[in-house]
């Protein structure tokens, strides 16, 4: 049993070991290279046979080791390919979204234009004679095109 600092047995204690089921020895065998055992004591008993004390483990076959290879590089693709085509994606949502703001900045300049021809000069979300918000907030430019539609035209032309 565990004992705590003091000595005395803890209460509590850690799980008792309990025996891997008669597949795990089973795949443990194809795994090695051994006949597969259906019942736990026999695979068992020939896992043990095969364990060399010397080197304290089971020599995996060749071809296990070639396959567990072969897997590796076929995973090391496929990642490399996921990451490539992740990146890629990536480009292109940033490619999409500087074209969607140059396209909403050149519909602001074209505005700005019309403005400027009929004598309104606006410097970016501010238009003299209109209020800035209920706080003396500044505006957006969504907030400022909508003060600007309620606009009556002789306001609109007093400005």
């Amino acid at each position: 049993p565990v004992l705590t600092k003091a000595g005395k047995v803890a209460k509590r204690q850690p799980l008792p070991h309990k025996d891997s089921p008669a597949h795990f020895y089973e795949a443990q065998c194809i795994h090695y290279g051994l006949h597969p055992y259906k019942t736990k004591e026999a695979a068992k008993k020939h896992l043990l046979d095969a364990f060399d004390p010397a080197t304290q483990r089971i020599e995996v076959p060749a071809h296990i080791k070639k396959l567990e290879e072969e897997l590796k590089e076929e995973y090391k693709k496929a990642e490399d390919l996921s990451k490539k085509k992740r990146e890629d994606e990536k480009q292109r949502a940033l490619e999409l979204a500087k074209q969607q703001r140059q396209k909403k900045n050149q519909a602001d300049e074209v505005i700005f234009k019309e403005f400027e021809a009929a004598g309104i000069v606006i410097s970016k979300g501010e238009v003299p004679g209109i209020k800035t918000g209920s706080r003396g907030v500044r505006m957006n430019d969504d907030q400022l095109r909508k003060e600007l539609d309620a606009l009556s035209e002789g306001k609109f032309r007093e400005m």
